[in-house]
């Protein structure tokens, strides 16, 4: 336990300015000492008020640092000693502990919250130290406090005092007004103590907790410098906050706090780990699923500021595109008009049209196709070509090569392409011009009639 006492049992506390000059005039083993002060601006006084408490013939006490599970109750004062009377030396070369060093009252409380409590002075429990008049060196006659500094240190040693218990304990989806202050502002969503959350959602939480005093729970009250403190944890706290003390009830308080949820998903836990000295351990725990945006709970694109360069990038893109494919649809290359025109020319002025009286369109397929002038041949059949490159993937980004039809009007040497090559430009093909004269073959049928074949 790390508290240790003086190895000469029979050594005493002594003060020769704090005694009682009524019960130990002489031999100055009688303390009177003023209730203790907190300990701490933020731990609460159980042992305080007014009055002197009379510690006849006390046992000195250490307490080492290994152990923070140990406080000290009563301190003696700065003029105190350890000192044996059996030894009746005025002076004490090496005492056990002096000051501030000596504490007479001790306690411990375990992690589990067990208690136990080490009193230098069994007789200061006495009924004949309860009232007894006692009289310091430089005051006058007063009754002694022992009556109730026993019932405060036997309450709290065997938990009756500074027993904290936990009510309920809730937590919720809420919502925020401006318009509104204090608890009118939240709101709750929802139903209570959901398991799942998402992130950045508000969320409130509640904690009930009273303070059993004696014989009945009374509202917990936090200590003016004291927190009582909410942590949002995962591996580590996201949020600490203070909870703050909304309402009260006969026998409890609520405290709550509302914030938001971090932006991280995962397995987080709502934690009170409220420890203090002279207070029993509070340590709870409420653990909840936090999970990311679902697919329809994004804001909007259009509601970005900073996606409007890329929506606007989209629609030019689409725009751009319905316009190229419209002017790719309805418009026709100069080039495949004019070959049409000339191909309509060399039909009218043929003699498949003018002399035979054929229609144009009979003219263009067999057997009268044969007839027509090899100029109005290669004519169809560029024209041709160009529809089918229309619609040729091998040609659809690379195109057909125009047609010079205008010098095929003026009689120079056509540049039809065929097979990715000049139509009359390859060897032992003979040029033509399409005036060549007729060939005239004379054919007996079978009727025996002649005919004259060109």
């Amino acid at each position: 336990m790390d508290v240790h006492l003086s190895p000469d049992r029979a050594s005493l506390v002594v003060d020769h300015f704090n005694y009682d000059t009524i019960s130990a005039g002489d031999k100055h083993d009688v303390l009177l000492i003023e209730k203790p002060s907190a300990l701490r601006s933020d731990v609460k006084n159980f042992f305080g008020g007014g009055g002197l408490i009379a510690l006849p013939r006390a046992i000195a006490q250490e307490l080492g640092s290994s152990s923070q599970l140990l406080t000290p109750i009563l301190r003696a004062p700065e003029t105190t000693y350890s000192y044996n009377p059996k030894e009746e030396a005025e002076n004490v070369a090496e005492p056990f502990a002096v000051g501030s060093q000596i504490s007479l009252v001790s306690s411990m409380q375990a992690r589990n919250s067990a208690r136990f409590t080490i009193l230098g002075s069994a007789e200061a429990l006495e009924d004949a130290w309860f009232d007894r008049t006692v009289q310091g060196p430089a005051g006058k006659a007063v009754k002694s406090s022992n009556r109730a500094f026993a019932k405060t240190l036997t309450g709290w040693t065997f938990m009756e005092t500074g027993v904290l218990k936990v009510g309920k304990v809730e937590h919720h989806l809420s919502t925020i007004s401006d318009n509104k202050s204090g608890n009118d502002s939240v709101a709750q969503l929802g139903y209570l103590n959901p398991t799942i959350y998402r992130i950045k959602n508000d969320v409130t939480f509640n904690i009930e907790m009273s303070e059993y005093s004696f014989d009945h729970l009374a509202p917990f009250t936090v200590s003016p410098d004291d927190r009582l403190q909410l942590e949002f944890t995962m591996l580590s706290p996201f949020h600490r906050l203070d909870l703050q003390p909304m309402f009260t009830t006969l026998n409890s308080t609520i405290f709550s706090v509302t914030f938001r949820l971090p932006d991280q998903h995962g397995i987080f836990s709502f934690r009170v780990n409220y420890k203090r000295p002279f207070m029993t351990n509070v340590d709870v725990k409420r653990e909840v699923t936090v999970r990311h945006f679902a697919h329809d709970e994004w804001p909007r694109s259009w509601m970005i500021s900073a996606g409007w360069v890329w929506i606007a990038g989209i629609w030019v893109t689409i725009f751009g595109w319905v316009a190229f494919v419209a002017l790719w649809l309805w418009s026709e290359p100069a080039y495949e008009q004019n070959q049409g025109a000339a191909l309509a020319d060399c039909l009218t002025s043929s003699e498949c049209v003018l002399i035979q009286r054929n229609q144009p369109s009979d003219c263009l397929r067999p057997p009268l196709l044969d007839t027509l002038p090899t100029r109005c041949q290669q004519l169809k059949r560029g024209y041709g070509e160009c529809k089918r490159g229309m619609i040729d993937m091998r040609k659809r980004f690379r195109g057909n090569q125009p047609i010079a039809v205008s010098k095929e009007l003026e009689g120079e040497k056509p540049g039809q392409l065929y097979a990715g090559a000049a139509f009359n430009s390859g060897d032992g093909v003979k040029p033509t011009s399409g005036h060549e004269d007729e060939k005239v073959e004379t054919v007996v049928g079978v009727d025996g009639e002649r005919r004259v074949v060109r």
